[in-house]
């Protein structure tokens, strides 16, 4: 047995006690949801309450079973549907921040900035070349 093939089961077996936690479907469920609905205005009161947890529990359960916060799972997945609307048509950065849920331009160009390591304007220009 390798390093690899250890670490894989370790992994393996985390994942299968993430499962079946009580917690995992309500809390599963809500990040279903959430994820499903990025281009929505979603709070993580909705969420907790979708779960039936109060907010800190419901982010406490989530950071465990997802290895990150509710936040930054949505703004992963507004990030990543951002990234391929601007290289696959022609929608201003504008309209494609509001399509991937942002209300603020400026914020979305921060946030895609940190997160792809250029501006989307320039993204957009590379993908074109």
């Amino acid at each position: 047995i390798t390093a690899d093939m250890l670490v894989n089961l370790g992994r393996q077996y985390e994942l299968s006690q993430k499962n079946v936690h009580p917690a995992f479907t309500a809390i599963n469920s809500a990040r279903n949801y959430m994820l499903g609905h990025i281009e929505e205005k979603i709070t993580i009161k909705q969420l907790a309450e979708m779960s039936n947890y109060s907010e800190s529990r419901f982010c406490i359960l989530y950071k465990r079973f997802y290895d990150s916060s509710p936040i930054e799972d949505l703004l992963s997945a507004r990030i990543e549907k951002a990234v391929s609307l601007l290289g696959y048509n022609h929608m201003s950065v504008t309209e494609t921040a509001e399509l991937c849920g942002f209300s603020s331009i400026n914020y979305f160009i921060n946030v895609f900035s940190k997160s792809v390591g250029e501006t989307p304007l320039r993204f957009r220009k590379k993908s074109k070349e």
